[in-house]
């Protein structure tokens, strides 16, 4: 196997998926009788998940293991959020038409 071509996306580079991500942690929220609120959003912003959801955690009051969380949020919302949303979202006015195609 010839490999033509890697892709390498800095998260919102190529793609924009923090709508996406907002939306999912939103719906997890919700779940919980608890809001996403600015200054938690500034908090976890850039962070990864492994760091961002134990600061959520304290910075709400939960009691959930923090693997229970992303899990939940990786694979119910996330994908779901993901396959359902229009390209228009996901995609920005300055993608590239090769990673248009990706999708």
């Amino acid at each position: 196997m010839v490999i033509k071509a890697v892709v390498f996306d800095f998260d919102g580079l190529m793609f924009n998926t923090e709508d996406i991500f907002n939306r999912s942690g939103r719906e997890l929220l919700r779940r919980r009788g608890k809001e996403m609120t600015p200054e938690l959003l500034s908090l976890m912003m850039g962070r990864r998940s492994d760091e961002a959801f134990p600061m959520m955690i304290e910075a709400l009051g939960l009691t959930e293991d923090p693997s229970v969380l992303r899990a939940e949020e990786r694979h119910a919302r996330f994908r779901s959020t993901l396959r359902d949303a229009r390209r228009a979202e996901i995609l920005g006015p300055k993608t590239h038409a090769s990673s248009r195609a990706l999708l």
